[in-house]
């Protein structure tokens, strides 16, 4: 009797192992959101900036790694297209756009700072060139770049001062 009963308990244990098993088997894909292949996959696409792939989600799925996956997603979405837009303009001529800094943070923000500050060197040195160059053509020589730039700018303006100083002394000699 006692032989039976043992296997009748652990009988009873094993389908109470199974089913709890099965539950955190599926509370965990609850919280994946999707099946583990699937949420990889995800994964290692938006780690190589493929960011163009639909993330499937369950409907009214808010809280699972692949719905904070597609929220990031479409949040980098956002940032990219806003910094693709400042880019292709400057590419153009148009120094004037800006990336937008007050709903950034962390290393989006940061990105965008340096692109703006980019944009606002490149926009400064050439109205400075500029200014010079318009001198040049109305006869003042007297016009030069004080601004402080760094490195190619930096020759940039270096070059153009002494190009206007060379062309000064040419005509005063």
């Amino acid at each position: 009797k006692l032989n039976r009963w043992m296997w009748i308990g652990q009988g009873f244990l094993q389908i109470i192992l199974f089913f709890v098993i099965g539950l955190i088997i599926r509370r965990l894909l609850r919280q994946l959101g999707g099946e583990p292949a699937y949420v990889i996959d995800v994964v290692k696409q938006i780690a190589k900036g493929n960011l163009s792939g639909e993330i499937v989600t369950r409907n009214n799925d808010s809280s699972s790694l692949l719905a904070a996956m597609k929220q990031m997603q479409n949040g980098l979405r956002d940032v990219v297209a806003e910094i693709q837009t400042v880019v292709s303009a400057a590419a153009e001529g148009d120094l004037s756009q800006r990336v937008g800094l007050d709903d950034k943070q962390g290393f989006a923000k940061e990105l965008g700072v340096n692109i703006n500050q980019y944009s606002d060197t490149c926009a400064a040195i050439v109205q400075d060139v500029g200014r010079i160059m318009s001198g040049l053509a109305n006869g003042d020589l007297t016009q030069r770049i004080t601004a402080d730039y760094s490195g190619i700018f930096g020759q940039l303006k270096d070059d153009a001062n002494a190009a206007s100083e060379k062309l000064a002394g040419i005509i005063e000699d």
